[in-house]
């Protein structure tokens, strides 16, 4: 996690940009309007994405926004099994806090994996 992450078994390292994305996951389609990535069904952390969105300020920038979609956590078992996942996925570098909701509808629970100036949510 620390050189970068992966999308459907393809490595993207950290600073690249958008358009480099976009030629490494061509399945992908722009969101108009914005400089927005959209794939569909994608692998990202190990887990199965209903829909991902990588964001940047323009095509020739890097990606400062990675935003996936997951299928509903039903709790118990299933959401200890999916924070114990991001634990090892994430690794020792990263500590993880709870943090107040907020507006997120229906929210059971918020959490937030820190390391320097990348942090990664799940709610």
């Amino acid at each position: 996690m620390g050189q970068g992450f992966e999308i459907e078994g393809r490595f993207c390292p950290w600073g690249m940009t958008l358009r480099e994305v976009r030629e490494r996951l061509p399945a992908g389609n722009m969101a108009p309007g914005d400089f927005c990535w959209r794939v569909e069904e994608a692998r990202v952390f190990g887990l199965a994405a209903r829909h991902l969105e990588l964001m940047a300020p323009a095509l020739d920038r890097p990606v400062l926004w990675l935003s996936c979609d997951l299928p509903p956590c039903p709790g118990g078992a299933e959401e200890a099994a999916l924070i114990a996942h991001l634990d090892t996925t994430l690794g020792a570098g990263f500590g993880r806090e709870d943090v107040p909701r907020g507006d997120y509808d229906g929210a059971r629970r918020r959490l937030v994996w820190r390391a320097g100036d990348t942090h990664v949510g799940l709610t």
